[in-house]
């Protein structure tokens, strides 16, 4: 409308206000036709940053905590022959997946954490006349909270022994998380929890038969628990360790019980060792003296809360039989994500992962509406005539 065809249409409405409406536009609007991105965060073994782009107010993330560890071998031995066959019985916990969307502000910078998985526990048997050895060392942690298996090393030596046997807990897998504001713990607002490590396994030994170290010997230890807080698994056995609790929304998961060196609870963000079991059972013969070690329990996942490490299996001697039974598994840690998140339970092998997607056209910041301007009031003059 022309200026002067506006000033008089105000003119003929008297005293008036003249307001206009105004509708915001949407902050975060970009180039028409762009799709959202992703960007994806995989293990180094250090905090990691993303910086929120321009114009984006919401982003999607999906974690998946890593796996606990679990056992290279058993290892075995006898006087006359040097064996080490596998134990594929106790397995590791998985990671567990959470997928949520939350709120950034753009420009800020977020720390992401990946979590590595467990390691292995490493099995040694050596052999030679009329003696016999076997000694385990247990997993390590992984990166973000995992715990390491039993601490002590076990080891067998007898002479003139039928069988020596030893078997190792793997270390609970790591957490996966994303951080606001800064790298703490407090400030982690998406938690995937990781798996925990499988305990040690055990064994017979017999005094009154023929050296042997066959598969069938092996007393299976426990699995690790599956993210989010599932306890590990008793060993097997006479005498078996107890599982690890898994991380709850507000504490660690309990120690699993045994005897020998204590498995540890979980505490904020870090699971608990496993426990070790101290010495050895020895059995007299004739023809032999049988020798068996006791072994360690899996460490705990790391998590919101970690996991408990899993108890140690006990070694005893029952008339010419030694046995060490098997330790359990350590617990899973806990998971972290806003109310409407999703959780998946035992998922991701291996290493954890974390993606971030966000879309710059439709960054999902709220709508900003301009105010209306003030317009002053115009009155109309008076016209006299006469």
């Amino acid at each position: 409308m022309p200026a002067v065809a506006f000033r008089g249409a105000v003119a003929g409405l008297g005293v008036g206000t003249a307001l206009l409406a105004v509708t915001g536009l949407v902050a975060g609007s970009g180039p028409a036709g762009a799709a959202p991105q992703t960007q994806t965060f995989s293990f180094t073994g250090a905090a990691q940053s993303f910086v929120v782009p321009a114009n984006v107010c919401q982003i999607t993330v999906a974690a998946f905590g890593a796996q606990g560890g679990g056992q290279s071998s058993t290892g075995t031995a006898d006087a006359s022959a040097e064996s080490a066959p596998a134990d594929p019985s106790p397995q590791p916990g998985l990671g567990g997946e959470v997928r949520a969307t939350i709120t950034v502000t753009p420009g800020e910078t977020l720390s992401v954490f990946v979590g590595g998985k467990g390691g292995d526990g490493t099995t040694s048997a050596s052999a030679s006349a009329n003696s016999a050895s076997a000694s385990a060392t247990p997993g390590t942690g992984g990166f973000n909270g995992g715990a390491t298996g039993g601490t002590n090393t076990a080891t067998a030596t007898e002479s003139l022994i039928g069988a020596a046997v030893a078997s190792a807990g793997g270390g609970g897998g790591g957490a996966s998380d994303v951080r606001l504001s800064s790298n703490t713990l407090a400030d982690r607002v998406v938690v995937a929890g990781g798996g925990g490590g499988a305990g040690g396994g055990g064994a017979t030994g017999s005094a009154s038969s023929p050296p042997t170290s066959a598969n069938d010997n092996v007393i299976a230890g426990g699995s690790g628990g599956a993210a989010h807080g599932a306890p590990g698994s008793n060993g097997t056995g006479t005498n078996p360790g107890g599982g690890g609790g898994g991380g709850t929304s507000s504490s660690g998961g309990a120690a699993g019980t045994g005897t020998g060196t204590p498995a540890q609870a979980g505490t904020l963000g870090t699971g608990g060792e496993g426990g070790s079991a101290s010495g050895k059972a020895s059995a007299a013969g004739p023809p032999q003296t049988a020798a068996t070690a006791a072994t360690a329990g899996g460490g705990g996942g790391g998590g919101t809360f970690g996991g408990g490490g899993g108890g140690p299996g006990m070694a005893t001697a029952n008339g010419s039989t030694a046995t060490a039974s098997g330790s359990a598994g350590g617990g899973a840690g806990s998971g972290l994500g806003p109310a409407d998140a999703t959780f998946t339970d035992n998922v991701q092998s291996g290493n954890g992962q974390v993606t971030i997607t966000f879309d710059i056209t439709n960054g999902g910041c709220a709508l900003a509406v301009a105010p209306p301007p003030v317009v002053a009031s115009v009155a109309a003059t008076p016209r006299f005539t006469g």
